[in-house]
C-alpha cells in the first residue's frame, strides 16, 4: 500500500510537471501570436497609409491632366478660330500673336495667344 501510494504521489508530480509545461508552452505561444497580432496591425496600418497615400496622388494627377486637357481644348479653340480668321481675311496680311505677358510680341506661328494686326 506504501508503495502505491509512492507511485500514485511520483504519477501526481510527473503530471504536475506535465501541467506546468502545458502551461508555459501555452504562455509562450499567446505571447507569440500577440506579437504577431501587433505585427499583423502594424502592417495593415502602412498599408492602408500608403494606400491613402497612393489615392490622395492619383487624384492630384488626375486634377493635374484635366486642367491639362482644358487647356489643350482652349488652345485647339484658339487655333481653330485664328485659322477660320484668317482663312477669312486672306494670308496677304501678316497677324502677330500677342502673348499676355508684357514685352513678349514675337510671331508664334499661329500656336498661342490671341491675334492682333502686325502695324507696318
Amino acid at each position: 500500500e506504501q508503495q502505491q501510494q509512492q507511485q500514485q504521489q511520483q504519477q501526481r508530480v510527473k503530471s504536475e510537471a506535465r501541467m506546468r509545461d502545458v502551461a508555459a508552452a501555452l504562455e509562450e505561444a499567446f505571447a507569440i501570436m500577440d506579437a504577431l497580432q501587433a505585427e499583423k496591425d502594424a502592417v495593415l496600418l502602412e498599408k492602408k497609409t500608403r494606400e491613402a497615400s497612393y489615392e490622395a496622388e492619383l487624384r492630384i494627377r488626375v486634377a493635374e491632366t484635366e486642367g491639362l486637357t482644358a487647356t489643350l481644348q482652349e488652345l485647339r479653340e484658339q487655333v481653330s478660330l485664328l485659322r477660320k480668321h484668317r482663312s477669312l481675311h486672306g494670308s496677304s496680311q501678316r497677324y502677330e500673336l500677342a502673348d499676355e505677358s508684357p514685352g513678349n510680341s514675337e510671331d508664334h506661328d499661329g500656336e498661342r495667344g490671341e491675334e492682333t494686326p502686325k502695324s507696318s
